[in-house]
């Protein structure tokens, strides 16, 4: 422990270090085609927050990221697309000219998709996974989301059902409560195969907030909460295709089609199928390794925006079909004969889902929203395990209101106000165990958050949390809870955060459906006493910071969260052999959970990325407080990537370490092993891409994962105690290929117009992040626009910065107004639109920018 705590204080100090080293300053003047200076240009590095404008002059002066290597730097303008130029290290001060609308002299256009991002200025601990991060592996569904991240890790239960689960925090999945665009989703009867219900081509980018976070969408989650966000039909290209096969005969195939429609609306269809049919017994024990299934799944969105609204209809179905277990030609090729009965676990699912919400942001307060959301749910499932049946029926509807504004008429205090309602109809049942019932949960809240900021980058946050969460369970058993969580945020520099949380959780666990990985067991089943709800606190710290250690970009981030619980539906296996006893928590129940990740960019379009999580998780088990089977405490990531955009390659390696894991009836531990994936990506520039990987390349597979496999129907047989891969080398190939939409009416200005427009390329406030999301800020500047060219170019402008949300010039008050995420600056605002030659509240137009203008665009 004291070489680890000597190599954080020796990081620390290598990082201030190369921080001190950084002071290189790179100076450029910005000119068009006639060498006129254009002034107001922005100006960053590619994928860092350093950022300037170029001044009256047209000179710009940026702190230089890599004086070893080239670096990209994005230069934005009105009237041209946003172009990168290459700095190389000997290049101390040039002149860049403008030459086109979409060209930059000597500039090479190119993009790079967004990876996984920790923020530094969000009150809650967020982790985001970018689509680039979700293109990293084969991700043909959310369970494979979660490859290369080192936060959450999914498994799979059993060695024939197919079932998965994530870990986070060191807790199951049933503590993590699963949001789809910030409504609670898969946490009922659907969880078992819910990871597979949607896949990874029509996810826009996954949240993950650890922890106590919201409880705007209840307080269910006590490890956090991971939030779904799926494909804008208004943004996401107009036609997708993916096709993905491997070597053992699965294919899967996804389509979309997104179409801008008038008014305002957008239509999505997102078509998701799998097929995989060919039984396979690697490890000869006569079950199949993989499980042979069939799925189709479709999602058809419809989605209104304006400046006043944002309203979503959606409609999801599917139909999933499985089987595993035995069949008779892999029995007979390993008996050389046909079985008396066959041991198999098929299980034949339907799941529809229309949901949506309605968000009003047409309020003249800057911050005041509200909106709400609803979802109506019907699952069916029924599974034959063996001699057993699991049958499932869940009916459910929910729907929240939600409302935000400013406090005290002040930008640094908000509140946060809503209700949430859920019924559930949930029957279910398993050999003589029969629960039927009725389930409602009725909760508010209130959220009040502060947010100020400081100088040289500083910042202070709190975000307050009280909800009060009225539970209707079986034989009408009512319970109250009061669940109060506070977040805390310090921002030592703009690259660098210090967060606190502490809160309550509270949900209801289901004692059938979370242990669905011990039917498929000889064991018996024993449950005496009735489940109440499980109720613990979350309490954890974080610390983020980027930086640049020799020249090159890094970041650094520790995780440490405890979780206590008052009450736990726990599953013992360790009571008495052959028997699942579920209780009620009898003892004590904990969660230790450090994750150390660090990211580095060595060298030019190649970033390691490492990471390494302690979980010690112990509970009362047969008396004794010890740790819980199955959870190894040591796991490690290693992951690396290599993107050149310039010649279309992308090669993508990853490492898990898995440690030892605790056995059940026995102090026996299994072996630690290593998994290998890789994928090689090849991107052409007319849209198409074509990769090639591979998975689990050590060939690692658990030997005999099936206890007792010759006796499947006696009381010993056992299938539920896998801690590793069944199934060896994967290899898979597969193309996408996609379509961007065009630009729509809206996007396409005249030269002078003294009319009041639309908003030139309008950033719409995201519906996942307002008014159901993250706190935005906004920002009332008074300028001297006078007409739809003006309006034109500074709201192309100020849209262009990343965190700017939204942007709307009312030109009858010449009240310019924007919206934006923690982190931005109104002084850099204003000084933008003063560089631009308008007046911006008290700094006046810069006068030669002013005298550039047209006619029109000056004062009368």
């Amino acid at each position: 422990m004291q070489k680890f705590f000597f190599l954080i204080f020796s990081l620390f100090l290598l990082v201030k270090n190369a921080e001190a080293q950084n002071k290189n300053l790179f100076r450029a003047k910005i000119v068009d085609a006639e060498k006129s200076t254009l002034i107001g240009a922005i100006v960053r590095w590619e994928n860092t927050e350093i950022a300037t404008t170029t001044d009256e002059n047209g000179w710009m002066e940026i702190q230089r990221v890599d004086s070893i290597n080239g670096y990209n730097l994005q230069i934005s303008y009105v009237g041209y697309d946003d172009v990168l130029v290459e700095i190389l290290p000997e290049e101390d001060s040039l002149q860049l000219k403008l030459t086109a609308p979409t060209t930059l002299e000597m500039v090479t256009v190119e993009t790079k998709a967004e990876n996984t991002a920790v923020s530094v200025v969000n009150n809650f601990n967020i982790e985001t996974i970018g689509e680039g991060e979700l293109k990293r592996a084969a991700c043909c569904s959310l369970s494979e989301s979660f490859e290369t991240n080192g936060t959450v890790n999914v498994n799979a239960t059993d060695a024939v059902s197919g079932v998965k689960e994530i870990e986070m925090l060191g807790l199951k999945g049933a503590n993590i409560q699963m949001q789809v665009e910030n409504r609670p989703v898969l946490n009922r009867l659907d969880r078992n195969f819910g990871l597979e219900y949607l896949a990874g081509s029509v996810i826009q980018h996954i949240q993950i907030s650890k922890g106590a976070s919201s409880a705007r969408t209840g307080v269910q989650g006590l490890a956090g909460q991971i939030n779904i966000e799926l494909l804008k039909p208004q943004k996401a290209s107009l036609f997708f295709i993916n096709l993905y096969a491997n070597q053992f005969g699965r294919t899967e195939l996804n389509t979309n089609f997104n179409y801008r429609l008038p008014k305002g609306w957008a239509v999505g269809i997102l078509v998701h199928t799998n097929y995989f049919q060919n039984e396979i017994d690697h490890n000869h024990d006569a079950f199949l390794d993989i499980t042979k299934k069939k799925q189709w799944n479709v999602i058809n969105r419809w989605v209104k925006q304006s400046k006043e609204w944002h309203i979503e209809f959606n409609l999801h179905a599917l139909q999933d079909d499985r089987k595993g277990g035995q069949t008779v030609d892999i029995y007979h090729h390993l008996y050389n004969r046909h079985p008396a009965k066959l041991y198999q676990v098929n299980s034949q699912a339907q799941r529809y889902e229309f949901f949506g919400k309605i968000g009003y942001l047409g309020s003249p307060r800057p911050n005041e929203s509200m909106s709400l959301i609803y979802n109506v749910l019907h699952y069916n499932q029924n599974m034959q395990i063996g001699d057993r049946k699991y049958n499932g029926l869940q009916q459910s509807a929910y729907v929240s209101g939600i409302y935000q504004n400013n406090l005290f008429n002040s930008k640094e205090h908000f509140i946060n106000a809503g209700f949430q309602y859920n019924f559930d109809k949930l029957n279910e049942n398993f050999e003589n165990i029969a629960l039927n019932r009725n389930e409602q949960l009725a909760a508010v809240y209130a959220e009040y958050e502060f947010d100020k900021k400081l100088q040289n980058g500083q910042s202070l946050g709190l975000i307050a949390t009280a909800n009060v969460s009225h539970f209707v369970l079986m034989n009408n058993v009512q319970k109250t809870y009061f669940s109060p969580r506070l977040n805390f945020k310090y921002n030592l520099s703009s690259a660098s955060i210090l967060r606190a949380s502490a809160g309550r959780g509270v949900r209801m666990p289901l004692a059938l459906a979370e242990n669905v990985r011990y039917m498929v067991s000889g064991r018996n089943f024993v449950l005496n006493e009735y489940i109440m709800p499980e109720e613990g606190w979350n309490y954890g710290i974080n610390y983020t910071h980027k930086f640049y250690i020799l020249l090159k970009a890094a970041s650094l981030n520790i995780d440490l969260y405890r979780t206590d619980f008052q009450n736990q539906l726990v599953a013992d296996l360790d009571r008495e052999n052959g028997q699942v006893f579920l209780t009620n928590l009898n003892g004590k129940s904990y969660s230790n959970s450090f994750l150390l990740t660090y990211s580095q960019d060595l060298f030019k379009n190649f970033n390691l990325r490492a990471a390494y999580k302690f979980n010690d998780v112990r509970t009362t088990l047969a008396g004794e407080t010890q740790l819980q089977i199955l959870q190894p405490q040591h796991r490690g990531l290693i992951t690396a990537q290599y993107q050149n955009t310039k010649i279309g390659w992308q090669v993508d390696i990853t490492a898990q370490f898995i440690g030892s894991q605790r056995l059940p009836h026995s102090s026996n531990y299994s072996k630690p092993y290593a998994l290998m994936l890789a994928q090689v990506t090849k991107i052409f520039k007319n849209g198409w891409e074509v990769y090639l990987g591979g998975e689990n390349l050590t060939n690692y597979t658990q030997q005999n994962p099936i206890i007792n496999y010759q006796n499947p129907f006696s009381a010993t047989f056992d299938a539920s105690l896998v801690y590793a891969p069944v199934m060896g080398t994967m290899i898979y190939a597969g193309f996408r290929y996609s379509i961007p939409q065009k630009k729509g009416k809206n996007e396409v200005r005249s030269a002078c117009n003294h009319e009041a427009n639309e908003s030139y390329s309008h950033k719409s406030i995201p519906a996942d992040k307002h008014p159901e999301g993250a706190h935005l800020h906004s920002v009332e500047i008074k300028t001297s626009a006078q007409c739809g060219m003006c309006k034109t170019a500074l709201e192309k402008r100020l849209s262009k910065m990343p965190e700017v949300e939204a942007v709307d010039l009312n030109l009858e008050t010449q009240i310019f107004t924007i919206t934006f995420q923690h982190g931005g600056d109104t002084d850099f605002y204003k000084k933008t639109i003063s560089l631009l030659g308008y007046d911006a509240d008290e700094i006046p137009a810069n006068a030669k920018a002013y005298a550039k203008l047209p006619a029109c665009c000056k004062k009368e």
